[in-house]
């Protein structure tokens, strides 16, 4: 009752032989003093591409049956014959046997292919169009009618040609796996594919777009598919599509699709499904071949209830994940499955669950703030020549003080700190598009000492720009305003202002516009905090990616202005005594400010029991 399909012919070598080594294990443990003739379960593991078949699951056989002298029923025999087989030559024949039986099922659906139905009604007209003009004298008008259209028939044909022999050649359907005729244990005597009770598997993971069949339309015909994807997302539709109804499924994957953009069809379409166990590992690598957050995710195949309840767990310590297959860890986390739809996936009890709800309800999405407008820092494309050390930009600026005009003041992520931005040491070489750089021959002259790797970045390379410009850039002028900024990946939510004209690399990201105050207090929150760790990204030891979709979605309340200013006077009070000293303790100030959101969310003492616990 076991079935495996895998692409690589070596895994499926191995799998065939640990199976056997299991079988020979029972039947000697079974009776050790006699041994018993094993099954050939090798047509049970075959080779193939699971993802990819020429005909589709619902391709009819009915037809082909109809047309064939083989059944179901004899398929089955042979089949069943060849896993008992008594000598190799039953062996051999069988396998000849069921070859022919599958080449028999192809060869009758492909006559009833769409395609080919459709070759074949045109070219019996165009034969009976261009026949009637030898048949009957036409008058000119009519030959010229019937020409026309002759040409377009012709058009048409060799369009289907063209495409049913790209079909043929097509190298995504090298090594195809024909579901339809593989394994006859799931066709009923009509030859309908049934499916499976379960099936279970660790997809690969890779990105589409790099695949080599990101523009296929084989690949675009899934419900689940994005150019940016992965392809793991595919291998959970095909198998859904191959269990029976009430089937389950059952895989361990990548994380990623919880929440990213690229995740939510892969999330729309799974939250369709009463979901059974979600196993959530986060940033605990279970494989060493893979530096990827994990998940186990269960499912039936049964339309999703109104309200189906189920286990979720989220594992951050890698002992838990040790123990979880021994009693001492149960999955009792019982979920509310209406907080898994297409949105990003959170873990937390239905309590936690409810409360983000609640604060998101109530807000709109940080990326819909209109006044204010987030950027990321610059990338240079080489930051290795572009940013030079404070000590070097000095003596080029006291040297020549034109120099000054691009070479600015750069921060990087280890210099913002929560409610304070230190000293910059660095200088960035503004080499903006349109910039002369023999104006500044001090600058040319340290530039084309790398001017062999400075022609190799992406860009200069395909002609995009000069070999000394920086990577194009819309908004180097917002650089020149205050700003709220913030490291793009922090283990806290560490947002500061910077009220000089100072630039930052890619490895942070700012914000320009009204009321920065007010929003800095806010995103360093502790409600914030709780609210952004449930469903944020933690990238192993660099912390929490405080960008990308779900940052964008962070709730924020739209209030007047007036009501901002006790944040906005509470934060004026940190930066004093910041100015002071950076070690100056402003946990009170802070804790002022976290009650105030509390009040702003409506929270109950309950709710901020459950925030302040969080924190923790």
């Amino acid at each position: 009752c076991l079935f495996g399909v895998d692409i690589n012919p070596n895994s499926v070598k191995i799998c065939r032989l640990r199976l056997w080594i299991e079988l020979l294990k029972n039947a000697y443990y079974k009776n050790p003093t006699e041994l018993e003739t094993l099954p050939n379960i090798d047509i049970n593991i075959k080779c193939g591409n699971s993802l990819v078949s020429r005909f589709a699951i619902d391709a009819d056989l009915k037809e082909a049956l109809k047309e064939s002298k083989w059944n179901i029923n004899s398929y089955r025999i042979a089949v069943d014959t060849y896993r008992n087989a008594e000598s190799k030559e039953q062996k051999r024949e069988m396998e000849k046997l069921i070859s022919d039986i599958k080449s028999d099922f192809r060869s009758e659906i492909s006559l009833n292919d769409p395609k080919k139905k459709k070759l074949s009604k045109l070219s019996g007209e165009l034969f009976l169009m261009t026949n009637q003009t030898q048949l009957f004298e036409l008058g000119k008008k009519e030959k010229a009618i019937l020409n026309k259209k002759a040409s377009v028939l012709t058009v048409e044909i060799k369009k289907l040609e063209s495409e049913i022999a790209e079909i043929k050649a097509n190298k995504i359907f090298e090594n195809a796996f024909e579901w339809r005729f593989e394994f006859p244990e799931v066709l009923n005597d009509e030859g309908d594919f049934v499916g499976f009770d379960v099936v279970i598997g660790n997809p690969p993971y890779f990105q589409i777009q790099y695949s080599g069949f990101s523009n296929s339309e084989y690949f675009k015909s899934f419900k689940v598919f994005e150019r940016t994807g992965d392809i793991y997302s595919l291998f959970f539709e095909k198998s859904i599509d191959i269990l029976q109804e009430k089937g389950i499924l059952s895989f361990i994957t990548s994380n990623r699709f919880c929440n990213t953009n690229y995740g939510l069809s892969t999330r729309d379409y799974l939250s369709k499904y009463n979901l059974l166990d979600l196993i959530n590992f986060n940033n605990i690598d279970i494989f060493d071949e893979a530096n990827v957050g994990t998940i186990i995710v269960s499912l039936i195949k049964e339309k999703a209830k109104k309200e189906n309840y189920f286990n979720a767990i989220q594992l951050n310590d890698i002992k838990l994940a040790q123990e979880l297959g021994s009693t001492s860890v149960k999955i009792n986390k019982v979920i509310n499955q209406k907080y898994f739809g297409k949105e990003q996936w959170v873990f937390g009890n239905n309590e936690i669950l409810d409360l983000k709800y609640k604060i998101k309800s109530k807000s709109i999405p940080l990326s819909q703030v209109e006044e204010i407008k987030i950027n990321r820092g610059i990338t240079t494309g080489a930051n290795s020549i572009f940013i030079i050390p404070k000590e070097i930009g000095d003596k080029l600026i006291a040297k020549d003080f034109k120099n000054s005009e691009i070479i600015k003041p750069v921060l990087k992520g280890a210099e913002i700190k929560r409610y304070n931005i230190k000293d910059f040491n660095n200088y960035i070489i503004l080499t903006k598009t349109g910039v002369e750089i023999e104006n500044y021959p001090d600058i040319f002259k340290y530039l084309n000492e790398h001017k062999t790797n400075l022609q190799n970045v992406y860009e200069a390379k395909k002609g995009m720009k000069k070999w000394y410009e920086l990577r194009k850039c819309s908004y180097y002028e917002s650089f020149e305003s205050e700003k709220l900024i913030w490291t793009r990946l922090s283990p806290i939510n560490s947002f500061a202002i910077s009220v000089k004209n100072e630039y930052s690399i890619d490895s942070t990201s700012f914000a320009t516009g009204k009321n920065l105050k007010f929003y800095c207090a806010i995103l360093n929150s502790k409600l914030t905090y709780f609210y952004f760790k449930l469903g944020s990204v933690i990238w192993g030891s660099d912390g929490i990616k405080w960008f990308g979709e779900y940052f964008d979605s962070i709730p924020i309340l739209k209030i007047e202005d007036e009501k901002m200013i006790p944040f906005i006077n509470l934060y004026d009070e940190i930066m004093l005594l910041k100015k002071d000293s950076n070690n100056n303790d402003t946990s009170i100030l802070e804790t002022k400010i976290d009650q105030l959101v509390y009040q702003l969310y409506d929270l109950t003492e309950e709710e901020i029991a459950i925030v302040e616990n969080s924190s923790k």
